[in-house]
């Protein structure tokens, strides 16, 4: 199981693999798994990973705890422009929740 950390240790999603199948599990259940961008940014990468494996014909995207997801994390603030690269999960128009 490869595990994608949040920069404070926290897991934010975990990825497990069994055959041509990975599951990726969004890893805040104290938050009902909303989305901020450090778990938008993980999950873009996980499946951006998932993506580039031929051996993966399947990919589940799960929550832990008793929600799948609340949606985008609305208690952090978007980051201001020209605060970050210019990169798939960071820059002007960019949500955690709908990519």
């Amino acid at each position: 199981m490869a595990v994608t950390q949040q920069s404070a240790g926290q897991k934010v999603l975990l990825e497990e693999r069994s055959g041509g199948v990975i599951t990726l599990r969004m890893n805040r259940p104290e938050k009902m798994n909303a989305i901020n961008l450090e778990m938008g940014r993980a999950l873009v990468h996980g499946l951006l990973r998932a993506a580039e494996d031929k051996a993966v014909h399947t990919v589940v995207l799960t929550g832990a705890g008793r929600a799948f997801s609340s949606g985008a994390d609305i208690r952090q603030p978007r980051p201001q422009p020209g605060s970050c690269s210019k990169s798939p999960t960071c820059g002007p128009g960019f949500s955690p929740a709908t990519g």
